[in-house]
């Protein structure tokens, strides 16, 4: 009456094996998947910011009124150094580089950077911001560069220098 039948499951060497070809699998992937997201980190952040300072700079012609970009964690104010978290674009009526309750925000984005660090170099009038001028659209003072450092490889550096006519160029930059 009673049937004898053998039970399909793994033995305990069959799971160990298992485990050992996932971990192997999983060690092989991970770098590759870090180095894939740092690529598309570095070609995803020269277009992110010539649409940023491209937006910024027509802003300023259609409103006729000072725009600001500005680095910003919260996405709400302006934070020094905060570039490789997030960007604000707001109109400055009172030109003191700041976002007041009275003025409007045009743009903020968050840049979620972390495979390197963004920072921007200006010059004594934009040093932690830039602004396109209200009558012509084209930034005010002398202008300064972004600067991407790569954590892991210098060759993803970039230097990304804006002009006097508001035009972002993409230069490679080794040092950082």
């Amino acid at each position: 009456m009673f049937h004898s039948h053998k039970e399909s499951a793994f033995t305990l060497f069959e799971l160990i094996i298992c485990i050992a070809v996932i971990t192997i699998i999983t060690t092989i992937a991970i770098p590759c998947y870090h180095d894939y997201q740092e690529r598309l980190e570095v070609a995803h952040l020269y277009p992110l910011l010539k649409q940023n300072t491209d937006f910024a700079k027509n802003t300023a012609l259609t409103y006729h009124s000072d725009i600001v970009i500005c680095a910003s964690e919260n996405l709400n104010s302006c934070q020094n150094n905060m570039w490789h978290k997030g960007i604000i674009i707001f109109s400055d009526l009172n030109k003191n580089k700041k976002i007041d309750p009275y003025e409007q925000i045009f743009s903020a984005v968050a840049t979620n950077i972390k495979y390197g660090h963004l920072k921007w170099n200006g010059s004594v009038s934009n040093l932690h911001s830039i602004t396109f001028q209200g009558d012509t659209g084209l930034p005010r003072g002398a202008m300064g560069a972004f600067h991407y450092c790569n954590f892991k490889q210098t060759k993803h550096s970039q230097y990304l220098p804006i002009g006097m006519m508001g035009n972002l160029r993409k230069e490679s930059n080794a040092t950082c």
